[in-house]
């Protein structure tokens, strides 16, 4: 339900035109993770071989389901467009090959493209509908725009077209700013319209007589307030923040643990003998994933550790032989130190290993798969990725 109420409010937003295709971008992958679809972006899986084996019904029922998440992710793509672009982009087959597409298209900075954004930097101006706050955010992001474009501003430039983009009511602000040596960066002139702003909006009620609108003036004028302190945002106060403790609150409400599961990165897997499930620590190889609830499902680990179970779905080993090897209810747990990939759940789809000095190699009837070698002490599959 949460889903198709983010479809729906996708659809009533603003829909790809081209144009904005760097935050359609964004908001869609977002759409698709509560989908549960976003692999499909990156995956694609082939129909499997037949077979009669445990792993052959395993793969088939894989590409059925990532076939039904391709289909529902190309289908929320092309909703998500205008109705001119649904015709150019629904020839592609699988949402990879969309996505692709699109990117080709409109992730790719054209000279005329980059042209168009700095015309529209140079020359935007404040649009009377809006608020300091969002005209600051708009010039903030067509400067991430230019930088994710190729193009570094210097801090010079961006204050210079903060300045010029201020309308023909701020002709003292712009003026000052000009001549004001402490501006030098695009955070520092923020700041000032920031506080102009908010001196702008309190004058405007004058509700206390002229002669306390004329000293709160004089005040704001050179910098102080009321008393006698420079005025300044709440978060560039120096002064020491008040604590304020809730009586609910206790020591055993804060507390630091340290889990020995937890390591750095490793791009290989881990064959283990003794391992119930395959665990994986990243998400890149699944072609199908489910989220579980943070909390629902932990795997104890040798050492007595428990490590927190965020997913389950079918991981693609690319076997440096050539064979792509589909790895099925694949436990995501982010904290474990390795990739482990289960002997005993292979064994139990029909697999053998054939173990023989430090090497093993991998078959299924006599169809063989690929091999693990030992660089150290750990039995390693030899992959040549974990993804195309």
């Amino acid at each position: 339900m949460a889903a198709k109420n983010v479809v729906a409010d996708l659809n009533k937003g603003e829909k790809l035109d081209g144009d904005n295709y760097d935050i359609w971008r964004r908001k869609i992958q977002y759409l698709l993770d509560e989908q549960e679809v976003l692999e499909t972006l990156d995956q694609v899986m082939a129909e499997p071989e037949e077979g009669n084996t445990a792993q052959h019904r395993c793969d088939l029922a894989a590409y059925q389901e990532w076939r039904k998440k391709d289909r529902c992710a190309r289908f929320t793509m092309l909703s998500s467009m205008h109705n001119d672009l649904i015709g150019e982009f629904e020839q592609y087959q699988t949402a990879h090959e969309m996505w692709q597409a699109l990117r080709n298209k409109y992730g790719v900075t054209t000279l005329s493209k980059l042209r168009k954004l700095n015309l529209k930097f140079n020359t935007y101006k404040k649009k009377p509908n809006h608020s300091m706050k969002q005209h600051l955010r708009t010039m903030s992001t067509l400067i991430r725009e230019l930088s994710a474009a190729g193009v570094a501003l210097t801090n010079e430039q961006q204050v210079q077209a903060v300045i010029s983009s201020l309308p023909d009511s701020w002709e003292h602000m712009k003026a000052n700013m000009t001549h004001n040596e402490s501006v030098r960066t695009f955070e520092d002139i923020a700041r000032h319209l920031e506080l102009e702003d908010e001196r702008l909006k309190a004058a405007k009620p004058a509700t206390d007589g002229v002669a306390n609108v004329a000293e709160s003036n004089l005040r704001k004028a050179s910098g102080l307030s009321a008393s006698g302190l420079e005025s300044h945002f709440a978060r560039d106060c120096t002064e020491p923040k008040k604590k304020v403790f809730s009586k609910s609150m206790s020591c055993s409400d804060c507390f630091v643990t340290y889990d020995n599961s937890v390591a750095h990165p490793f791009p290989m897997w881990t064959v283990d003998s003794g391992a119930t499930d395959h665990l994986a620590r990243t998400r890149v190889g699944f072609i199908e994933f489910r989220r579980i609830p943070a909390g629902s499902r932990s795997m104890k680990m040798g050492n007595d550790s428990s490590v927190n179970v965020l997913g389950i779905g079918t991981y693609k080993l690319e076997m440096r032989g050539g064979r792509t090897l589909l790895l099925h209810d694949v436990l995501y747990a982010p904290e474990i130190r390795r990739n482990l990939f289960s002997v005993i759940t292979m064994l139990g789809l029909g697999f053998r290993f054939a173990f023989e000095g430090n090497k093993v190699d991998i078959f299924l009837g006599t169809t063989y798969y690929g091999c693990g070698f030992v660089p150290k002490q750990w039995e390693m599959l030899d992959i040549w990725a974990l993804h195309p």
